[in-house]
């Protein structure tokens, strides 16, 4: 199991009614975005860390992962990411549920609640009031949706648990 939070660890019991967050395989995910998270230093393990560097090895062959970071403040999985996009911790559950809806809009099957709920926030809204880079927003969407089964996002600790859910939800839809 990973480092977790009280409120990481209070939306999984919400979402799935246990009380032991599951080991994430990093490894096996073609696309990885931490929101608000560093979990390749002062929040992860060595474990995470080494699974995740397993598909960015380029002596091997195979596909690399891509790494997206959402973040307000420069982190060590920031300086490692493909797409860096920089938002304040404040405005990362209007964020995650941009992306929500976004998903949805292109085909994603959300659980109903969420997908309800994600219905009133406008991702290219969102990146207009924040200067979030619409390119980089259009990979990130486009590369969830593609990547569905080998797709994980993953919240850091400080996020409140209103987010946690969410995640856990596009989680599971993808």
């Amino acid at each position: 199991t990973q480092f977790n939070s009280g409120k990481r660890d209070s939306a999984w019991k919400k979402a799935y009614g246990q009380d032991v967050f599951p080991g994430l395989h990093w490894d096996k995910a073609d696309v990885v975005v931490a929101l608000e998270s560093d979990f390749l230093g002062v929040e992860g393990d060595e474990e995470a860390a080494r699974l995740f560097a397993s598909r960015r090895d380029v002596m091997k062959k195979g596909k690399f992962n891509r790494l997206y970071t959402v973040e307000g403040t420069l982190s060590q999985t920031g300086m490692s990411a493909d797409y860096r996009l920089r938002l304040r911790p404040d405005a990362q559950y209007a964020f995650v549920m941009a992306l929500a809806n976004e998903l949805s809009q292109q085909g994603v099957n959300l659980p109903a609640d969420l997908g309800s709920k994600a219905s009133a926030f406008d991702l290219k809204k969102l990146a207009g009031t924040y200067a979030l880079a619409e390119s980089s927003l259009k990979h990130l969407v486009s590369d969830l949706k593609n990547a569905q089964g080998k797709a994980l996002l993953y919240a850091g600790d400080r996020l409140p648990e209103s987010v946690h859910l969410a995640v856990h939800a596009i989680n599971d839809a993808l």
